[in-house]
């Protein structure tokens, strides 16, 4: 018998090893418990290994669609980026942003073909695992910037043309 299959025959501790090997979820961003972060195996290593001989090249590329995206949408008071403080260097893994009508604006984006992320919809105060805490009434700011982060398109493929196309849809949605 192999451990999966032991495992699988003890499905209360097969469910509860999982969990804690998706970082505690069941649900995606959703935490239960306490879980790890630990699955970096030898491929991945490898793939890692190579990308970092272009990180400084993916740094550029990535500052460059930025700066794109505040270029295009500099005029929007709809719309706020994140505050990158003056000596910080960011190494721009996603491109986060607050929307007022962020699920509204979404669906639009959806409609268009334009993939966007709501990443951790609930604030850590919320998780179950936080529960105990008591201290959601002092996480005022985390709440409001769960309801309206919004993570729009953002990788190293992105060429100007599309992220003129997501700033242009954005603009219309703003401007209907």
């Amino acid at each position: 018998m192999t451990e999966e299959q032991f495992l699988k025959k003890k499905k209360k501790l097969y469910s509860i090893f999982k969990q804690i090997r998706q970082h505690g979820q069941k649900k995606k961003y959703y935490y239960d418990i306490t879980g790890l972060n630990a699955r970096l195996d030898t491929m991945q290593a490898v793939i890692l290994l190579e990308k970092l001989k272009n990180f400084e090249k993916s740094l550029l590329l990535k500052k460059r669609l930025y700066e794109l995206y505040r270029k295009n949408l500099k005029e929007n008071k709809n719309l706020k980026y994140i505050h990158i403080k003056d000596n910080y260097r960011s190494c721009f893994p996603l491109l986060n942003v607050l929307v007022k009508k962020r699920n509204k604006l979404k669906n639009f984006l959806n409609k268009r073909n334009i993939s966007t992320n709501i990443y951790y919809p609930l604030i850590l105060s919320k998780q179950k695992i936080f529960n105990n805490l008591k201290v959601d009434k002092f996480m005022p700011i985390s709440k409001k910037i769960s309801e309206e982060i919004l993570s729009l398109p953002f990788h190293l493929s992105m060429n100007e043309k599309q992220v003129k196309y997501v700033t242009n849809n954005i603009i219309k949605f703003y401007n209907k």
